[in-house]
């Protein structure tokens, strides 16, 4: 469970109402390269430099266009899934999608607690998802329509203890862990075998 800083605390005390906001990072690889390169967006009006895990990174300005679904925050090892939408005619968005490879990249997702009077940070963001991008399909709108969409599926970090490692053994070195074993006998041949019955 997070902790909350005490001016954030202070803040919500005061009644006065709260400035949160969501803070989008993701390291797709670079398709030129092979590298990955950092790109920040967040639902704030420009440009803007956050403290994030003891170092400065640039969140770009999304807006509202950022449309994040409730957060699930749980304690275990199961895979939660989330779902970002972004919009496709954002230059930043295009970048990421169309430019770079964004499968199975790191992404990271923090809140952060404005002050309502100077909009400055109260306290660091706080992190609420650590995981990598599934898939990111485009949603089509109507023609003529402002409705086309990227839904980003971001899947927790937990969905890495899912993938089991590939198996590769041939025949022979399963004859030589146990002689009888013929799990692998014709694994090599494409071929329909008729075996008379009483037959192995």
């Amino acid at each position: 469970m997070p902790t909350i800083d005490t001016a954030v605390q202070s803040q919500f005390a005061e009644r006065r109402g709260v400035e949160p906001r969501v803070l989008f990072w993701i390291e797709p690889r670079n398709r030129s390269t092979g590298l990955r390169e950092a790109l920040g967006l967040w639902n704030g009006d420009d440009h803007r430099d956050f403290l994030v895990e003891g170092e400065t990174r640039t969140f770009y300005g999304a807006g509202n266009v950022l449309g994040l679904q409730p957060i699930r925050s749980v304690t275990g090892l199961d895979v939660i899934y989330h779902s970002i939408e972004l919009p496709p005619f954002t230059d930043e968005v295009r970048i990421i999608l169309d430019q770079y490879d964004g499968h199975l990249a790191p992404v990271r997702i923090y809140s952060v607690a404005l002050d309502v009077d100077t909009m400055e940070p109260l306290a660091a963001p706080i992190r609420f998802v650590k995981g990598t991008l599934q898939e990111a399909p485009k949603s089509l709108g109507a023609p003529g329509s402002a409705t086309s969409k990227y839904v980003l599926k971001i899947a927790s970090n937990a969905r890495r203890l899912t993938q089991g490692l590939p198996i590769y053994r041939s025949q022979n070195w399963l004859e030589r862990r146990a002689s009888g074993d013929l799990g692998r006998e014709h694994i090599g041949v494409s071929s329909d075998w008729v075996v008379p019955w009483g037959e192995e």
